[in-house]
């Protein structure tokens, strides 16, 4: 296990530097200009000169990205175009905005997901089976943004029940009538996915042997389901979790833009925006760093999942 760590770990690194390359090069290679954005419409060359030398924007791209990578091999991302401070700050500063909405967001995805698919798969070619079924393709056609908006319109603008926009606090926890809607977006989009793993494997392991010999042996169906079938089949939800984690900030962006969070998504539309190439990279190696670790994390977990998966 030991060695399968490290040999992962090794992987991530020259990952991480590709990726670099390749966002550092779609970033010059973009329109625009980040020293448009300081300036008024009319100005000067010697201006716009000023602003690049300014920002560090003056030397070739191939000098601009090794002082960036050596800077960021030292844990230094650099400082910010917009926001006067280092990348490393602002990043860790919209960090927990955004770990509340995906941790709220995950777990109202699995409770809901998960007992769905079970019963669809014990009920299968029921009604009820249908009825989840055709539920789940709904979710899976409807558009965050579309989503979203709906909800908005309905209990912000029409009903006055729940906040429009921001988190409603100055602590460190948002409010919870702020929360409602953007982890109902967040959550009830996993959903139909989640849900259509579970049932899938829930039918294959549910058509196991060892499922037949432990109603053999006179075990309850409850047991069976929970403590037989169950614990095999959320292996593969395990997984789609993990890949799932690639949609932290993708699924965010929408998200926080509409309900003015303050959290990475807002922070990675800003950027992107203002060409704040520090923090587009930076937020980038973070976000691809925890995606790696996360897969990590998970396939680790599949050993105390099931006994049977060795690493070596």
């Amino acid at each position: 296990m030991t060695r399968f760590i490290v040999n992962r770990i090794a992987q991530i690194i020259p990952l991480l530097v590709l990726l670099s390359v390749f966002i550092f090069t779609m970033m010059h290679l973009a329109p625009g200009s980040p020293e448009s954005f300081y300036l008024t419409d009319h100005y000067t060359e010697e201006q716009a000169e000023a602003v690049r030398e300014k920002l560090g924007l003056n030397e070739p791209p191939v000098r601009q990205y090794l002082t960036w990578l050596g800077a960021a091999i030292r844990g230094d991302f650099g400082q910010t175009f917009s926001y006067g401070v280092s990348v490393t700050e602002v990043i860790l500063s919209r960090l927990w905005p955004t770990l509340q909405l995906q941790l709220l967001a995950l777990s109202v995805s699995v409770i809901i997901a998960v007992p769905a698919g079970v019963i669809s798969a014990l009920r299968r070619n029921s009604r009820l089976d249908h009825s989840i079924t055709t539920a789940t393709l709904f979710g899976l056609s409807m558009p965050d943004f579309w989503f979203a908006l709906l909800l908005m319109l309905t209990f912000s603008v029409h009903l006055g029940w729940l906040p429009a926009f921001g988190t409603g606090s100055e602590g460190l926890f948002a409010a919870p009538l702020n929360l409602v809607m953007p982890v109902a977006v967040l959550g009830l989009s996993a959903v139909p996915w989640y849900a259509r793993v579970v049932r899938s494997s829930m039918l294959d392991s549910l058509a196991e042997d060892y499922i037949l010999t432990a109603a053999a042996k006179g075990l309850t169906p409850t047991r069976i389901t929970i403590h037989h079938a169950l614990r095999i089949a959320i292996l593969p939800l395990v997984t789609v979790i993990g890949l799932s984690m690639a949609r932290v900030l993708s699924g965010v962006i929408v998200v926080e833009t509409i309900f003015v969070w303050p959290g990475l998504g807002q922070l990675a539309w800003e950027a992107v925006i203002r060409q704040d190439y520090p923090v587009i990279l930076g937020l980038t190696i973070f976000t691809a760093a925890f995606v790696m670790i996360f897969s990590l994390i998970v396939d680790i977990l599949y050993t105390y999942i099931d006994p049977r998966i060795r690493y070596v």
